[in-house]
């Protein structure tokens, strides 16, 4: 019989990322489960999907050219038939 398990983030992104307007960072978020979660990731609340300047990958997202539109609040979220998890990740885009 196989054991069932709610899905579990196993490591992130900070929960805090400053970072500089113009720069590419990839934010990214692992999980783990029973039987094996899918990954969505949303943004303010929406769901995320790939622009000029940001592309899903999986259990991560690449942000390119940094502007301020880019800074919020992005979230990891694993699924499976179990349960449920989110993860939170803010992203403040600082500089001119």
């Amino acid at each position: 019989m196989t054991r069932r398990v709610p899905p579990q983030i196993i490591s992130s992104s900070q929960f805090l990322l400053k970072l500089n307007k113009g720069s590419n960072h990839t934010l990214f978020c692992r999980g783990e489960g029973s039987p094996k979660p899918t990954v969505s990731w949303k943004k303010d609340g929406r769901p995320l999907n790939d622009t000029s300047s940001t592309r899903v990958v999986g259990d991560k997202v690449q942000l390119f050219n940094l502007g301020r539109q880019d800074g919020g609040i992005y979230a990891c979220q694993f699924e499976n038939s179990v349960g449920f998890i989110s993860q939170p990740i803010k992203v403040i885009v600082e500089g001119e």
